[in-house]
């Protein structure tokens, strides 16, 4: 369903593709010729990625810096990352509805296999954060807009100042799971209180999805996410948002 206010403040899609892939420093200028026109803002990063390993003494976590090269629209509502072995397409608000985000994906995609040619994909994600500011000081009714909230049983106090909660879903036989996550935040403006929705599909099995049905997966992954979307707000709420016939 489109919304006249779209509570979306962000939407991501990441791929993760095989380690055995070829990569090198020259790949993001190639990659990122075909979307210089819509993306003329690059720009160097990097990004904290946790990597898990044996050790000795049994499991090491460690924290490791990545390159990453941006390439951001001149409004800046849209930008395209590129690594060795990963590409992500993120959206901020105003969320412009799939017809227009699925097409980016499309385009920034084609243009990652084209220059990298990667041997598949280790991993998938389509992920939709949702804010719902409210006044500060307002007690916020969360039974009466969301069908996906804390419970708090009759012996424990019922006023919270933060709270996060979340359940995962498996889809397909365990091969793409869907985590909900439902947590206090502060709106984008950073001065007001909010609820954030936080919707994650992603999949489960390494290499269990192929570029040959990677167009299917993510429509398929995108009308699961609307779909729990629907089922976590109460119809007080998708009144609110103002939904388009």
């Amino acid at each position: 369903m489109r919304y006249k206010k779209a509570p979306i403040i962000e939407s991501i899609c990441e791929f993760r593709f095989s380690a055995d892939s070829r990569w090198d420093n020259a790949m993001p200028g190639l990659i990122y010729g075909p979307l210089r026109e819509e993306f003329p803002n690059r720009t160097q990063a990097i990004a904290l990625q946790a990597r898990v390993q044996e050790v000795p003494d049994g499991i090491e976590q460690q924290i490791a810096g990545v390159d990453r090269i941006r390439f951001a629209r001149q409004d800046a509502t849209a930008l395209v990352q590129v690594g060795a072995h990963f590409l992500a397409i993120n959206h901020v608000a105003p969320y412009p509805g799939w017809p227009a985000f699925r097409p980016l994906i499309d385009k920034a995609l084609a243009a990652y296999r084209e220059v990298a040619d990667p041997t598949g994909i280790q991993r998938i994600g389509l992920r939709y954060i949702n804010s719902f500011p409210f006044a500060q000081g307002e007690v916020f009714e969360h039974e009466s807009l969301f069908n996906f909230y804390p419970h708090l049983g009759p012996d424990l106090p019922q006023r919270v100042s933060t709270f996060v909660c979340g359940v995962t879903y498996n889809h397909d036989g365990e091969l793409n799971l869907l985590r909900l996550q439902a947590s206090t935040a502060l709106a984008p403006d950073l001065k007001q209180p909010a609820i954030n929705l936080d919707l994650d599909y992603f999949t489960n099995t390494p290499l269990g999805v192929s570029f040959d049905t990677v167009h299917e997966w993510l429509e398929t992954a995108h009308r699961r996410i609307e779909d729990t979307f629907e089922g976590a707000i109460t119809e007080k709420l998708r009144q609110t948002l103002e939904p388009e016939a």
